[in-house]
């Protein structure tokens, strides 16, 4: 029989430093973690993390017991500004490469804090995030798309989306 194991998403933690976030994990039972890597959560990860800072981030996992199994990006594909767009991609993709060295088989994104972006912006938003997942994928990575915000608001858009994501390593 398979045992279900139980999670902490990151950003319940986010006022914590890692070391505290793990510690609380780890006395609570749990065996795996979720690390925020967004800017506004500096206590965790961020993309300019170096090969110490991932080591040092491995070592304490490793302490505690914990299994990293998610990142936990923020984005923003629907920037009209292509500089913007650009850098958002860019980070995404870092974030990518962050959790395959932290072997973390999941990395946890959205679409946009916009509920309603204009047509022509949400479809380059969705080939962005379309080539982010085949980036994902060549790092045996997967990309979860979070709902519940932005064009991922209600069931129906909910449903229009994925089914136009479904040919894509995305759940």
């Amino acid at each position: 029989m398979n045992s279900i194991k139980l999670g902490l998403a990151g950003w319940g933690f986010r006022e914590m430093t890692i070391r505290e976030y793990f510690d609380t994990a780890s006395r609570l039972g749990i065996s795996c973690v979720e690390l925020n890597c967004r800017p506004d959560v500096p206590n965790h990860a961020w993309v300019d993390f170096d090969k110490q800072d991932i080591a040092e981030v491995q070592d304490c996992a490793a302490d505690e017991g914990l299994q990293i199994v998610a990142l936990s990006a923020n984005n923003n594909f629907t920037q009209s500004d292509p500089g913007l767009l650009t850098s958002q991609v860019a980070q995404l993709r870092r974030t990518i490469e962050l959790a395959a060295e932290l072997g973390a088989p999941y990395v946890r994104t959205i679409i946009s804090p916009d509920s309603k972006p204009a047509p022509p912006i949400l479809e380059i938003s969705l080939r962005k995030l379309q080539e982010a997942a085949r980036f994902a994928d060549s790092l045996d990575i997967r990309l979860a798309v979070e709902n519940g915000q932005g064009p991922l608001s209600s069931p129906q858009q909910c449903l229009e989306i994925m089914t136009q994501l479904a040919a894509d390593p995305i759940g």
